[in-house]
């Protein structure tokens, strides 16, 4: 049937039609399981990289409810083969059976329009079984597709609660295992970043959290807090996707955008509670604010230099340290100031934004998302190029500092602005010196 579609001799719904048929007669036992599930005995070698191939073009022929069941029935069979092998499957032993792992994965996570499939293979998992999972599939780079670039894509695409709480787990991977990431691997960052973005709520909640219980995971022999493990880990998912030069601009907006919608949500929260006693909407907020502001200055700094070195994303950076200091700032008075062309005194605690909304003309602010225009956009990245003032002020620490005071801009209070300063400053010192 492959053959026939390549050539063209049939059609691609004449190919559904067909494969959905197959699908079914599986599904029901009427087609002996030999047909598919032989593929997973095969070894290592050229004709079983082939066989591969032709079982994921055949799943490719449909999207119907036949071959998504005989998707995720392949996977499970698949998996529980590779699982109870009598060869070892962890890193240390070369085992020929890790193209049965790629294949479950593949196999489940293919399907663009349904990415459920490999959310729900994933969570069906027992929990030391996950962790092996994640920790081959992390450590084999050179997989063709690279499984976790297939995981965090899949999990982005899902929209359900249950793909969100996947994605806070799996986002703590960077920081847990830096040694599995680097901004070099720009399928599995850019997937990253679209994961961040889709998933942003789930994934803030879990990494920004102020929880000043014992940390978890860093050993018994430990007096580090959970929210400076949570600031590491944010950190490292910062680095890779918000910062990170190397993948497209469109995947860093996208995580961005995340981010921002997050940053001035809490910030809402700190203004909404003022002259409340001991709310806990504050506590919560402001201690997240605390984490978030943190972990961008540790993010910023590790990635500076290849920031620096990339133009494009130099600006972008800039950009969003902008858009991070107005969305901060309630809409009305962003737009008020706009009006009576006083933006830029908003910001007099922060030199790089101040200097860089000065001068912009026409709409400089979209009233729908409170940020910078596209065209203000431009404008700027123009004025990086050509103000030597702008451009005194795009060194590492005055950026950093830029964000921060980027998300403590819209703080109403300048004794809560002052604490969450403060705290900040002394937890990105803390998140560095983790191991």
């Amino acid at each position: 049937m492959l053959g026939l579609a390549a050539d063209g001799k049939i059609d691609a719904a004449t190919r559904a039609d067909i494969t959905e048929q197959i699908a079914q007669a599986y599904n029901d036992g009427k087609l002996d399981a030999d047909s598919f599930d032989g593929l997973a005995d095969i070894d290592y070698g050229p004709d079983q990289v082939r066989e591969y191939k032709e079982i994921t073009d055949f799943l490719g022929g449909s999207s119907g409810p036949e071959t998504l069941e005989l998707r995720g029935a392949l996977a499970d069979r698949i998996f529980k083969t590779w699982s109870e092998s009598p060869y070892p499957t962890d890193l240390g032993y070369h085992s020929y059976n890790y193209r049965q792992l790629e294949l479950a994965i593949n196999v489940a996570g293919r399907d663009a329009q349904h990415p459920e499939v490999l959310t729900d293979f994933l969570r069906g998992l027992p929990a030391d079984q996950l962790d092996k999972v994640i920790a081959i599939g992390s450590q084999l780079p050179q997989a063709e597709p690279d499984m976790m670039a297939t995981i965090f894509s899949a999990v982005a695409r899902d929209d359900r609660a249950q793909a969100g709480d996947l994605a806070a787990q799996l986002a703590r991977l960077p920081g847990e295992h830096s040694d599995w990431f680097e901004q070099g691997q720009v399928a599995r960052n850019e997937a990253l970043a679209d994961m961040l973005g889709a998933h942003s709520d789930a994934v803030l909640d879990e990494l920004s959290e102020y929880d000043d219980s014992g940390a978890r995971g860093l050993g018994d022999d430990t007096d580090r807090k959970q929210y400076e493990v949570n600031g590491r880990d944010l950190a490292a998912v910062l680095e890779l996707t918000t910062f990170n030069p190397q993948i497209a601009s469109s995947h860093r907006e996208t995580a961005r955008q995340g981010v921002l919608e997050y940053f001035g949500e809490q910030a809402k929260i700190v203004n909404d509670s003022l002259g409340q006693t001991n709310s806990p909407g504050y506590e919560e907020a402001s201690g997240r604010l605390v984490v978030i502001s943190a972990a961008s200055d540790v993010a910023v700094d590790r990635g500076f230099e290849k920031l620096q070195s990339d133009i494009e994303a130099k600006q972008e950076a800039i950009a969003f340290v902008v858009d991070l200091a107005l969305v901060a700032v309630p809409l009305p008075a962003r737009l008020e100031a706009r009006a009576t062309g006083k933006l830029e005194t908003l910001f007099a605690n922060n030199p790089l934004v101040q200097e860089a909304l000065t001068g912009l003309t026409g709409e400089v602010i979209d009233t729908a998302t409170g940020q910078l225009t596209d065209a203000a956009k431009q404008q700027l990245y123009g004025n990086i190029k050509s103000d030597p003032e702008l451009a005194a002020l795009v060194e590492r620490q005055t950026v950093a500092d830029a964000f921060r005071e980027s998300g403590l801009g819209g703080i109403a209070d300048e004794r809560d602005r002052a604490e969450i300063r403060r705290d900040a400053n002394g937890l990105s010192d803390d998140i560095s010196e983790i191991d």
